[in-house]
Parts: structure tokens; C-alpha cells; sequence
């Protein structure tokens, strides 16, 4: 009984020393004691070194690669912090483009080292990672801090920039639907009639004679290179594309958004802008989403606050004009919006 006690004093204690640690952390690394810095081919070697192991999103091949990420037409910001010099906690990279970008990897392949900037040509800023590089400070939410401070310093130096957007991965995406699909009795629970009719389509065309039921084609196909053939590719997009819009918008954990990227954007005050079919055609972009993209855009700073709180106190998800018009296209249920 007593070593029960005892076990029990000292989980209370670890609990409140836990808490404690963590109200001091974000104390100490709030978004107004971190320094903000643009990081350049001329910035030290060992920080560009750490940019390109701390990238979780898009990971960096060679050296090649980050010159590319911090060279012309792009910006690499940083937030370090007075205690840790030279040492990136959050890391955020940015393409200028003349249009909101629906494809990481044209961004990522574009090799514009050798340029010179023509601001007439930079009319959009796109936000295509944000990595927090420091486990221990979980739970402290630097990145909305990070794109904040970057967009008031891109909007000095490009007066003229009309779109702050990110594009961003759906990682839970694949992973979902593929529990949908393996759960589902029927093809027609899962699918609109016009998807139905074109899916047996390619079953009747594709599939061996023993293989011809079009669920049961579907469960195998999703988890395979169907993204390499054209016909597939033609034949799932229109299937693909409305469920990544139910889950990005119907889909809620106690009532947000269930996908956690989402839910980053959506509560720094972004609206739900685009969403981009095989914008990510990466082993990792491919297993995740399907190789689905979207575009949350930042508005002005006072229909982002309005929108953040929308969302925080009302749970309303903002969308764009687009996304409404393919909601009702989709038949699915309006997403609440601030008006």
C-alpha cells in the first residue's frame, strides 16, 4: 500500500515538474523572444548544413539542392534564439512566383541560381515547408509566429506581392481513405454515379476476368503504381479529388479539422484556397495523399484575425469561392464560413 502511495506522490510531482518545464519553455521561446533570419548561400556553412538535415517535408539531396532553396526567387527564414546562436528552431521556405503554385515539384526542380530578381515578376509568396526542428519544444506554436514575421518582412521588400499562400501536403490523407475503401460493402457507397460508371468502365477494359469486381479492383489499385497509367489516372482523379475535399472539410476531431497540417493553417487565420491533383508525385507525397496538394492562403491581416477566431471559438472553416462552387458540384454539405 505504501509503495503505491509513493508511486503515486511521484508521478504528481514528474507531472508538475513536467508542466512547469513546459509553461517555462514557452515562456523563453515565445514568438516575441525569437530572432528572425533570411538565410543565404552566404550564410555559415554548419547552419545551412543543419537547414538541410532539419528538412522534414521535402528532404534536401545535395548541396545543389539548398543553394537552390535559398538562391533567387526563393527565401529561407529562421527563428533562433538568443540561447541556442547559430541554432534554427523553426525553418521556413518560400518561393516568389508570379501565381500561387499547384506543384511542389516543378518548385523543388526549378533551378534559378543564376538569375537576377525581377520584382515585376514576383507576385506571390508560397509557403511549401515549415519544419520545427526542436522535439523538446512541441506544443509551442513558433511556426504561426514564423510565417507572421516572414510575411511583414517579404511585404517590405515586394509592396507589390498579391498572394501569401502555402502548399502544403495532406499527410493523413492516403490513410483514411484507404480505411474508407477496405471498410466499404459496396463500390456505389464510396463513389457518385458518374464515378461509378467510369471506374467499371476501366475495370471492364483492365482488369482480368476473375477480377472484374470493381471494389475489389479498387482496394488493390489504390495501393499500387496506378498513378503511372493514364487511364487510371484519368478515372480516379474526379474520385480522389472529392474525397480529399470530405476530408479536408467534413472530417473533424472534436470539432476542427482532423488533418493536423489543416489545422495549423486554418487556426493562424487561412482559408482553404485550391486543392491540387498530383501536385506531390514523390514516393512520400504518393504514400501519403495520393500525390494531393492544397493551398491555404493568408488574407490581410484583418480578415486573418477575423478568420482565426471564426475558426478557434465558432469551429467555421474559411474556403474560397472555388472550393465552395466544388462543394456544391460535390453535393457535400457547405463548409461554415465567417461572412
Amino acid at each position: 500500500m505504501l509503495d503505491i502511495e509513493t508511486e503515486t506522490d511521484n508521478l504528481v510531482a514528474l507531472r508538475f515538474l513536467n508542466n512547469s518545464l513546459r509553461d517555462l519553455l514557452g515562456l523563453w521561446f515565445s514568438g516575441g523572444m525569437m530572432n528572425l533570419e533570411r538565410i543565404t548561400w552566404q550564410s555559415p556553412c554548419e547552419v545551412l548544413e543543419k537547414i538541410s538535415q532539419y528538412e522534414a517535408v521535402h528532404p534536401v539531396r545535395h548541396w545543389t539542392d539548398i543553394k537552390h532553396r535559398v538562391g533567387p526567387y526563393r527565401r529561407c527564414f529562421v527563428f533562433t534564439h538568443s540561447c541556442m546562436p547559430g541554432e534554427p528552431v523553426v525553418v521556413l521556405h518560400t518561393a516568389l512566383m508570379e501565381e500561387i503554385g499547384d506543384n511542389v515539384q516543378q518548385i523543388l526542380r526549378q533551378n534559378r541560381t543564376s538569375e537576377v530578381e525581377d520584382p515585376d515578376k514576383i507576385r506571390a509568396a508560397v509557403f511549401y515547408s515549415v519544419s520545427s526542428t526542436q522535439k523538446g519544444l512541441r506544443g509551442i506554436d513558433l511556426g504561426m509566429y514564423l510565417i507572421k514575421r516572414a510575411v511583414a518582412d517579404m511585404r517590405r521588400e515586394f509592396p507589390e506581392i498579391v498572394d501569401f499562400s502555402t502548399l502544403s501536403p495532406i499527410p493523413t490523407f492516403a490513410a483514411w481513405l484507404l480505411t474508407k475503401v477496405r471498410s466499404a460493402e459496396t463500390i456505389e457507397s464510396l463513389m457518385t454515379e458518374p464515378e461509378v460508371l467510369e471506374w467499371n468502365q476501366l475495370v471492364a477494359d483492365q482488369a482480368d476476368e476473375q477480377d472484374q469486381d470493381a471494389l475489389k479492383y479498387l482496394q488493390m489499385t489504390l495501393p499500387s503504381n496506378w498513378y503511372e497509367d493514364d487511364e487510371t489516372r484519368q478515372s480516379l482523379q474526379g474520385f480522389i479529388t472529392r474525397m480529399a475535399l470530405t476530408y479536408l472539410t467534413q472530417e473533424k476531431r472534436r470539432g476542427f479539422a482532423y488533418d493536423s497540417v489543416e489545422n495549423f493553417h486554418l487556426g493562424n487565420g487561412a482559408e482553404i484556397y485550391r486543392l491540387n491533383w498530383l501536385a506531390d508525385t514523390s514516393g512520400k507525397g504518393l504514400s501519403q495523399s495520393f500525390g494531393m496538394m492544397v493551398n491555404f492562403r493568408y488574407p490581410p491581416d484583418a480578415e486573418l484575425i477575423k478568420n482565426s477566431n471564426n475558426y478557434i471559438f465558432n469551429k467555421c472553416i474559411k474556403v474560397s469561392q472555388q472550393i465552395q462552387q466544388m462543394l456544391a458540384t460535390f453535393g457535400l454539405l457547405p463548409a461554415p464560413t465567417s461572412s
